[in-house]
């Protein structure tokens, strides 16, 4: 895998009243290609916060003494439907906006993800992200632009597993990402789904923030 692309992606600590949990979080571009500081992620992975921040650590961001690059980030907006792994409904606003606290931990070389939307049917994709404190890489393909009717919705070929929820879903060759990954609820059956860029976008908009992604 790209490994320069994959120096966007960062696992997501989040502290809550009575328990930590984690997930991914990855970072985007402005549309001129240069970083903005600002990361998605899925809504439900910072539901339980006591804090407006959260703790990210990137293992592909070495610094000197060769340790991953760890820092923070404010949450900076999230739809504000509740999460329901069961509920189609409620997954079409499973997204959450974070923007780093210091921008100026970044290297010069990660910018982050172009907001890629156009898509179709059997396109490869890539998935990076941290179930159960592990990395996982994969790659496959778009089984399906819609899911159950939700066009919001996308179905991958490739399996998701708990703690990948917020991975980017991405082209390789482009550097696009074109959803965030949601890990379904193991008592349910809703696998392998991803909230589309497009929906993120439209929902950025309804609030009033899209001019946060430039």
């Amino acid at each position: 895998m790209n490994q320069d692309l994959l120096k966007n992606v960062a696992k997501i600590i989040v502290n809550g009243d009575e328990s930590v949990s984690q997930g991914t979080a990855f970072l985007v571009c402005n549309s001129d290609g240069t970083a903005s500081g600002y990361l998605f992620t899925a809504r439900h992975v910072i539901d339980g916060t006591n804090s407006e921040h959260v703790t990210l650590t990137f293992p592909k961001i070495l610094k000197e003494d060769e340790t991953p690059l760890t820092t923070t980030a404010s949450i900076v907006w999230a739809s504000n439907v509740p999460f329901d792994g069961a509920d189609l409904q409620t997954l079409r606003y499973d997204v959450g906006l974070l923007k780093l606290d210091d921008i100026s931990v970044l290297p010069d070389d990660v910018v982050g993800f172009f907001l890629g939307s156009e898509m179709n049917i059997k396109d490869p994709i890539a998935i990076y992200g941290f179930p159960k404190s592990h990395e996982y890489a994969n790659s496959g393909e778009i089984s399906s632009t819609e899911y159950s009717g939700e066009k919001d919705l996308m179905l991958l070929s490739c399996e998701l597993e708990h703690g990948l929820s917020g991975s980017p879903v991405y082209r390789e060759e482009s550097g696009e990402v074109l959803g965030i990954a949601i890990a379904s609820e193991e008592q349910t059956n809703i696998i392998n789904i991803a909230l589309k860029m497009s929906r993120v976008i439209e929902l950025l908009d309804r609030d009033g923030k899209k001019d946060l992604i430039k």
